[in-house]
């Protein structure tokens, strides 16, 4: 089966001096499950972060359906919203997750981002946690 996010030796230092991670690949399939166990500070958080391309590695590369993943390519908008489509990030801490002032506004983000205008985010929204009123 094609992989849909490969992650080819992917190492990353924070202040390009303490490592966190060091020529890590693996590959997912879709549908897969996997989960990254390790010791508090081993690089899992930093792993998870470069898959979500929300950071990008010091070295190495991450690929998703075959394209790369990098500040550049995440430029294009097609490209983006299929990447923040395909790819999801679920904080431990729920806490940490929520980061907006309101809970509309917390349901608005991820739609907001992918270009969906508001009228039609709030609709989706309300229409996907069933909370629509209908007359």
């Amino acid at each position: 089966m094609e992989k849909i996010l490969i992650i080819e030796n992917v190492s990353y230092s924070y202040y390009d001096h303490i490592p966190a991670l060091d020529n890590v690949s693996l590959g997912l399939s879709p549908g897969e499950r996997f989960a990254v166990i390790g010791a508090n500070g081993s690089g899992k958080t930093s792993l998870m972060q470069i898959m979500a391309g929300l950071r990008h590695p010091s070295a190495g590369r991450v690929l998703f359906r075959g394209r790369e993943v990098s500040e550049e390519s995440l430029k294009d908008q097609g490209f983006l919203r299929a990447f923040r489509e395909g790819v999801g990030y679920v904080f431990q801490d729920s806490d940490v997750q929520l980061f907006c002032p309101t809970v509309l506004d917390e349901l608005l983000f991820g739609p907001l981002q992918l270009g969906i205008e508001e009228n039609e985010a709030v609709d989706r929204a309300l229409r996907k946690v069933q909370l629509l009123c209908y007359d």
